[in-house]
């Protein structure tokens, strides 16, 4: 049986509520959401299902459509442009949801440095609090010290 990431499985409090916030603008109620996770997942509760089957129950909701609660990749690139400007005021940002590429690039990282995937999970708990990077704010907070560290010691990818 092959071993699954830890960091998939976690769902945090920004994506419960992008599903919610989803399901409210397709006219959804709780009942009828709850009934699509029985249906398409078994399960019988939002916070048993797994990372990869949480976005997939929002693509649902969502039917192709594009969400205000994700942004085009321009947008996306623009406020990654922004980090760590003193001048840049980070407070009128929109959150923007790290995605499996930002999660591989934290891997991939890790593994320069031969850490095991406890010890990135260690490592992200110190630089952000917390087991996993959700939102593009923690990702830069993790991923550019991780470069950084990997840099100074010679190990580029």
């Amino acid at each position: 049986m092959p071993r699954v990431s830890r960091l998939n499985q976690i769902i945090d409090i920004p994506l419960l509520r992008a599903i919610h916030a989803c399901a409210r603008e397709n006219d959804c109620d709780n009942e009828g959401l709850h009934d699509a996770i029985e249906a398409g997942f078994g399960k019988t509760s939002l916070k048993d299902l797994t990372r990869g089957e949480a976005y997939a129950l929002l693509d649902g909701l969502r039917g192709g459509r594009p969400s205000e609660h994700y942004t085009p990749n321009r947008e996306r690139r623009h406020a990654q442009g922004k980090h760590g400007r003193r001048d840049y005021d980070a407070a009128a940002d929109p959150i923007y949801q790290v995605t499996d590429r930002e999660r591989q690039m934290l891997l991939d990282a890790a593994a320069l440095r031969n850490w095991s995937e406890e010890q990135l999970v260690g490592f992200i708990r110190r630089q952000v609090g917390k087991p996993a990077v959700t939102t593009m704010d923690e990702f830069n907070k993790v991923f550019w010290p991780l470069k950084k560290m990997n840099r100074r010691e010679g190990r580029h990818w």
